[in-house]
């Protein structure tokens, strides 16, 4: 980070910006594989020579670099995107390397390095100790910040990414609101999210629209984003008051007497359930997050109904199989015509009616 000045039409480096490069430099004591330009920094590539699980080399580049943001790519679920060659620098002397060509990079030429090139020797005893502290952390230890590198960040970035990536003309708008609604529930920072953005246009060399090119622009377009998207993905609501209807619903189940508490959980589980999927399908930003959680959600939502995952039901209910025959005989649930399947992740879907309370 730290961004570029221009001397023409020349773009030269921030001095944060060419003190932190040389700083992670000077950590590996290597220039990197490759080193990529993007409108708001630099993205640096090491290419290895062999595997290491991801948190694992995520933990040895931490201790290595400090906070610079990691990345592991590519993994079982994630594909390595690496941009068009003008956008590529000579790391030694930040220069474009391959000036007006666009051509395929020359992967073979590129520099490949061990681990132990990059973190020495030494690197299964720090990892070792990086793994197993002797000391317990304080209880005041800050939780860290939002990570690109954490697990959870890069399986859920990747999905979204392999969906809506590269950007096309015509059908942006739709492409970057489910991006960076992605960054927001992943947690990332404004910035981080700006930067994941800039390199996503970097890496979609057939956008031919207002924003090729145009970090300022790219950036301002986040922003109106984040706007619309300021609140979290999945919201909190407070669910109607259950009063005497409800409980002459709870105790008008067939079942043993004993089942009753666990029937009252199931139906005020599912009236939260349905309260929230009401709300969602009131935010554009949310229903795109609902729709990557639960296929073909939008078009079941705009027929009236709703998502009921087994996983979810069993939750509120471990017997919830025994309920369902009941709940579709009084109408409190009617199953969708549409088929679902286990193995494509596609739930059922039910139509809810709770008479008199929802």
């Amino acid at each position: 980070t730290g961004g570029w000045t221009r001397t023409g039409k020349v773009p030269i480096p921030s001095k944060i910006l060419l003190d932190s490069y040389n700083r992670i430099i000077q950590s590996f004591q290597y220039y990197p594989s490759m080193t990529v330009r993007s409108p708001r920094g630099l993205h640096i590539y090491y290419l290895l020579n062999q595997p290491m699980h991801n948190e694992n080399l995520k933990k040895l580049a931490a201790h290595k670099i400090g906070d610079f943001p990691v990345e592991y790519k590519p993994t079982p679920n994630t594909t390595l995107r690496v941009p068009v060659r003008k956008w590529i620098l000579d790391p030694s002397t930040l220069k474009r390397l391959y000036p007006g060509t666009n051509d395929a990079i020359d992967w073979p030429s590129l520099p490949i390095y061990s681990i132990k090139d990059l973190f020495g020797s030494n690197y299964r005893s720090i990892l070792r100790n990086l793994n197993f502290p002797k000391t317990s952390p304080s209880k005041n230890t800050k939780k860290p910040s939002p990570s690109l590198s954490s697990t959870y960040t890069i399986n859920i970035l990747s999905k979204i990414e392999r969906e809506v990536l590269p950007f096309t003309a015509g059908n942006t708008n739709d492409q970057m609101l489910k991006y960076i609604s992605a960054c927001k529930y992943c947690n990332l920072t404004l910035n981080q999210t700006i930067d994941k953005v800039e390199l996503a246009f970097i890496n979609s060399p057939n956008y031919k629209g207002s924003l090729q090119d145009n970090p300022d622009a790219i950036e301002r377009r986040v922003l109106q984003f984040y706007g619309l998207n300021n609140k979290s993905p999945i919201p909190t609501v407070i669910p109607p008051q259950l009063g005497n209807g409800f409980e002459q619903l709870v105790y008008s189940h067939p079942f043993r007497k004993q089942r009753t508490k666990g029937i009252r959980k199931y139906l005020t589980a599912l009236i939260k359930w349905k309260t929230l999927q009401d709300t969602i399908f009131e935010s554009k930003s949310q229903l795109y997050f609902m729709d990557d959680m639960y296929p073909f959600y939008i078009i079941n939502r705009q027929k009236g109904l709703y998502p009921l995952p087994s996983i979810l039901q069993e939750k509120w209910n471990k017997n919830y199989n025994t309920l369902l025959p009941w709940l579709k005989e009084t109408g409190i649930l009617k199953e969708s015509p549409f088929p679902y399947s286990s193995t494509l992740h596609i739930c059922k879907y039910y139509e809810i009616n709770i008479p008199g309370i929802l």
